[in-house]
Order: C-alpha cells, then structure tokens, then sequence
C-alpha cells in the first residue's frame, strides 16, 4: 500500500511497517543537502560554472530520491556518477590553486579518495 509519503522517496529512505512504509527523514532535508553539497563544490570553481554545478546537484536529488517518479531521469544515475567523481577532483585541483595551506587541499583530495574507496568498494553508498 502506498501513501502520499511513501512514492515519491527512494527506496533507501523507508522502513517496512505492519501497513504502509514510512520515511525515516523527510525527502526535502535531502534534497537540501544535495544543493549546500553543490554550492560547497562550486566555491572554488569559476564563477560561470557556479549556476550549472547548482542544477547539477539538484539533479543528482531528483535522481537519487525520485527515482520511482522520475525513472527516464534515473536512467542517467550511473553515468553521472561519474562526472560527480571527476567534478570532485576538478574541485580540489580548483581549491589547490586558490588556498594558502596547499596541504589542506592535498589532505581533503586524499580524503576524498579514501572515502571513495571504502564507500564504493564496499558498496556503502
């Protein structure tokens, strides 16, 4: 049985229940992660590719938790991940270029990987 709350949530968001599923956390707290995720990726890009990478995060949102609404749009998920993997890189050699402490940058890069890794390899996420 499916509610209101229920179909237009990604399947990784619900809980069975004795009736109906129900969302741990409601699909707009993620989508607003997914946009602050985009603007703290497009700091220290040019200033043109500020609005492109924001509708990019929004539309990695939509593919991630509407999937079940929008499945043409979900269609595009794998592929985009990996221009997500390749914009994170672009970003840090952006932050490597602007920062003073070239070591923060290097760290974060070597962070990113590691978190990459784990969470792909592992299949976390």
């Amino acid at each position: 049985k499916k509610t209101a709350l229920t179909t237009r949530t990604s399947p990784r968001l619900r809980v069975p229940d004795s009736t109906t599923r129900k969302m741990i956390f409601p699909t707009p707290l993620f989508m607003s992660f997914h946009l602050l995720t985009a603007y703290l990726l497009a700091c220290p890009f040019p200033k043109t590719a500020f609005v492109p990478l924001l509708g990019f995060g929004l539309v990695q949102g939509l593919i991630e938790h509407f999937a079940d609404v929008l499945p043409t749009l979900a269609a595009l998920g794998p592929p985009l991940v990996l221009v997500a993997i390749g914009l994170l890189g672009v970003h840090y050699w952006y932050a490597y270029q602007k920062m003073q402490d070239k070591k923060m940058a290097v760290a974060g890069f070597v962070g990113y990987l590691v978190i990459l890794v784990l969470f792909k390899g592992l299949e976390l996420g």
